[in-house]
């Protein structure tokens, strides 16, 4: 009895012991082995130097949100296996969160431990095969170096997490440490936390561009643009700030924002006699968020809008991040009456079988074809081609980007539906964008697609 009663103490302190320091899910060592591994290196004088690499899983939310979390906790243990997988030496593996990994590189070169991540990157080329969905995942690395970015552990891993999100912010696969990282790094938090208290504050804008008819020039429709005057640091491009909201989550308030303000400006529009469609754009993670579409359908009801009036534009890779989730809420909203519209055309890596099948009304072809188009015979050939299809498939046109008179009769012969860029109008203010519209309207007899020429 008392030989039982020690085997089972035994057995019961190993269970213990394996709960304090591996992850039950991926069977992989935890973040706290993990971090007295890197403490033992430090102590240990053989070794001279070593390499911490923090892997982040791209929008593991979304998938735990889209497929389940039995399906999410089962790619987990995949990604673990494929880390383990790669055949490298001193390579210690550890999980540290839900969507986080990490790996300590001991007795290697830099060019070595380069090596190991370019291998680690392929590794996930190849997609996911989970149940009957085929998953492709995108990783992000962050990596910081033994002793010459720290020389403790608190401080080589804050140096890795630093590169990490530097990495996100970046749009780099993977970074090293640099110490001009940690200004990024501090702007980024403070930037992050400025961003949400604009959304709280309103202290964002919308401005409008306007969408002209190529053939009759009449205004067919506007797109809403969202601009952030910050009270110290002045304009900050759409481009710095719409990558931070989607990679920290704020991107669906700055999406509710935004189709909240533009509904307003439309039922005030409408009161005075100004009545077309608006377009809005959507990210990818605002596809696979099941809460967009209650958001819209409500906004639409309290303000009692026609969903005719509304096109949410969205890009390629949007669509292609997570297509089957993105599918089912592109035939959602398509059945709530909103038009949709391919943003960017050109510029992402849908396939010509999912084109076909999504429930699209049109196809916004990227200023970068349009901007020299009547220069250029390879632009010209991009958009002819691009133009044949969506018409082929039942789709109508926009072009972006116009600038010039030449594009104009250019995208006029190829059968181009409508236009919008510079040479009519910058985006401009709700009240600047009305009295636009009715100055354009008187004067829009001089349009060149109706054969006159007009001053731009």
């Amino acid at each position: 009895a008392l030989g039982s009663m020690q085997t089972a103490i035994k057995a019961r302190e190993g269970e213990i012991q394996k709960l304090a320091f591996y992850d039950e899910l991926t069977g992989l060592p935890n973040r706290t082995q993990f971090l007295t591994q890197v403490e033992k290196m430090i102590q240990d004088s053989n070794i001279a130097d070593f390499s911490v690499i923090i892997l982040d899983v791209d929008r593991f939310k979304d998938v735990n949100d889209t497929l389940g979390h039995e399906l999410g906790d089962k790619l987990l243990f995949m990604i673990g296996e494929r880390i383990q997988s790669l055949n490298f030496d001193s390579i210690f593996a550890a999980h540290f969160s839900a969507d986080q990994f990490a790996m300590l590189v001991s007795n290697q070169a830099r060019d070595d431990v380069e090596r190991f991540t370019r291998a680690l990157l392929d590794t996930f080329e190849t997609s996911f095969i989970l149940k009957t969905v085929k998953l492709d995942v995108d990783i992000r690395l962050g990596v910081a170096r033994y002793p010459d970015d720290g020389k403790d552990c608190t401080t080589i891993m804050k140096c890795a997490d630093i590169a990490l999100y530097s990495c996100k912010d970046l749009s780099d696969r993977v970074l090293w440490y640099e110490s001009k990282l940690n200004k990024h790094s501090v702007q980024r938090l403070t930037r992050l936390s400025e961003l949400r208290k604009a959304i709280e504050e309103d202290q964002l804008t919308l401005v409008y561009q306007p969408k002209i008819a190529l053939k009759t020039g009449e205004v067919m429709g506007m797109e809403c643009l969202v601009r952030w005057h910050h009270p110290e640091q002045g304009f900050i491009f759409p481009d710095e700030f719409i990558p931070l909201a989607e990679q920290s989550g704020a991107i669906r308030e700055l999406t509710h924002w935004v189709l909240k303000t533009a509904a307003k400006q439309f039922m005030l529009w409408s009161g005075r006699g100004l009545t077309i469609p608006m377009s809005v754009n959507v990210s990818a993670l605002d596809l696979v968020d099941q809460k967009l579409q209650d958001y819209v359908a409500r906004l639409l009801e309290d303000w009692q809008i026609d969903p005719a009036y509304l096109i949410l534009e969205i890009t390629e890779s949007a669509v292609m991040s997570e297509p089957q989730q993105a599918m089912y809420s592109l035939y959602h909203l398509k059945e709530m009456g909103i038009k949709l519209s391919i943003d960017d055309f050109g510029t992402g890596y849908s396939s010509m079988a999912q084109l076909k099948s999504m429930p699209v009304t049109e196809l916004k072809i990227d200023k970068s074809f349009i901007q020299d188009l009547s220069q250029n015979s390879d632009d010209q050939a991009i958009v002819k081609s691009t133009v044949e299809l969506a018409h082929n498939l039942g789709l109508s046109i926009v072009a972006e980007g116009i600038e010039n008179e030449a594009a104009l009769t250019i995208l006029k012969d190829y059968g181009v539906e409508n236009v919008q860029g510079y040479f009519f109008s910058k985006p401009l203010s709700a009240q600047d964008f009305y009295d636009w519209v009715i100055a354009w309207n008187e004067k829009k007899s001089q349009f060149p697609g109706n054969g006159t020429e007009m001053s731009a």
